[in-house]
Order: C-alpha cells, then structure tokens, then sequence
C-alpha cells in the first residue's frame, strides 16, 4: 500500500485547530443521536469504474454529495433549524464540505443548492478544494479565532440564534467523505454536531461480490429521532441507484 504524505502536526493551537474546537463545543450544546448504516452502492461503482477506464468519472465523492443534496432539497426537515419554540426549515441547501488540500492544510467551503448542479461541476469543487495551495480564510477570520473562546462564545450566540445568518456561516448540513484510503473494511465516525445532520461517508468496501459504503449521520436529537435517520439512509440508497441509472 503506498502512503500519503505526512500529516501537518501543529505546533501552535491557532485557528484551524481552534474551528473544529468551536464547532464540537457548540454541538456539545445540543442533545446528539447517532447512527451509522451499510449502503449499497454497487451500481454507482460499476458505474464509476466504466467511466475511469475512460477518464470520465466524476468520483463517487461527487456523487455521494450530490444524491445527498437531492434527499435534503426534497425532505428539508433534515436541516431544520430551531429559533424558540418553532422549527423553521431553510429556502436553501447550504451543505458545508470539508478536506485537506495539498498542503495538508484545512479547506472547507459551502455549497448552495448543490442538488442544482451537473455532476461535472461538483467535481470541479471538490478538485478545487483538494488543490488549492490557499488557507481559504479570510485575514478577520484569523484575527476573529485570536480573541478568547469567551468572547467568541458571544459572536455564535448571536449567529446561531438567527437562522439567515447561522446558514450563511456555518451552512445547514455538513458533508464529509473519506475518499479513497486503500485501507480495507468500513470507517464510521461521530462527534457532536452544530448542524441539523452532519453526515459521514466512509471509503467503498466490497462484500459479498456487492459494494458499500457505511455512512455515520449525527443529527440534532431535538428535531431527528432514529426512523428519521433510518428513513435518510433508505432514501439515500435509493438516490443511489437513480443516479446510477441516469449515468
């Protein structure tokens, strides 16, 4: 198995270390549910496999996204926010992905209305994001992450209580995807989250002659119970096959 470049081991606790740190201690104020599911995926990997031969497929990263932007665009309860006693459901899809650049250095970026997009286009993103030499954050946004956690702690009450202004900078999904590790069998991970669904995809694995992916979803316990996550799963497995089909 050939290996990947050393990991970028910090020797300060700056901003990017200091995000991931916000984002779980926010999530940690909200009750979490957990779950993780085995999906089918053998149609999008064959699929993916006839097009690499031609140098034509987008990735199974961009597809992941993009059937899971269509599940949230048409049951938007998944990324329902709550202000006070009411639970108001977004005009926009606004999934926040996240990766590691070439540098090893900490991308992320939002996507509205992924669901909207070719394919190709989303590709492009995800290629762009693992690319790019740049931090993707802005000089206030490091000077914002050099104030004490309290005095931030005051900004995110302020964000999070308006859900305009929650989705515009923190998004109301968060996607992530391992990609392709070479390492055997399926990954699940969990951590408490600030958005309505946080959803995790582990590399393909292959069993049985059929091939999975096994997918973790935290989501906000106060909105999501475990038959809405199961009901998620199903649905995704499904967008899966469609997607398949349509390529």
């Amino acid at each position: 198995m050939k290996r990947r470049p050393a990991p970028k081991f910090f020797s300060e606790y700056h901003y990017e270390r200091k995000m991931v740190a916000d984002a779980v201690r926010l999530g940690a104020m909200f009750p979490n549910i957990w779950m993780s599911f085995q999906l089918d995926v053998t149609g999008l990997v064959e699929v993916h496999q006839q097009k690499k031969l031609k140098q034509e497929s987008p990735g199974l990263p961009a597809y992941f996204l993009l059937a899971t932007a269509r599940i949230l665009s048409e049951h938007r309860g998944f990324i329902g926010h709550i202000s006070g006693e009411k639970i108001k459901l977004p005009a926009n899809v606004r999934m926040r992905i996240t990766s590691r650049n070439v540098l090893g250095r900490m991308v992320s970026h939002i996507l509205t209305n992924p669901q909207e997009l070719e394919v190709s286009s989303i590709k492009a993103t995800l290629n762009w994001l693992l690319a790019t030499e740049d931090e993707l954050i802005l000089p206030r946004q490091k000077r914002f992450f050099s104030l004490p956690w309290w005095l931030r702690k005051v900004f995110y009450k302020f964000w999070l209580r308006s859900a305009e202004k929650r989705d515009l900078i923190f998004g109301n999904c968060y996607f992530a995807c391992n990609g392709f590790s070479s390492l055997s069998g399926s990954f699940t991970t969990h951590t408490n989250s600030l958005w309505g669904v946080h959803l995790y995809y582990s590399d393909v694995y292959n069993k049985d002659e059929r091939y999975f992916v096994t997918l973790s979803v935290s989501a906000d316990h106060r909105m999501l119970d475990a038959y809405h996550l199961t009901f998620l799963a199903e649905c995704l497995e499904i967008e899966f096959h469609k997607i398949a089909q349509e390529s």
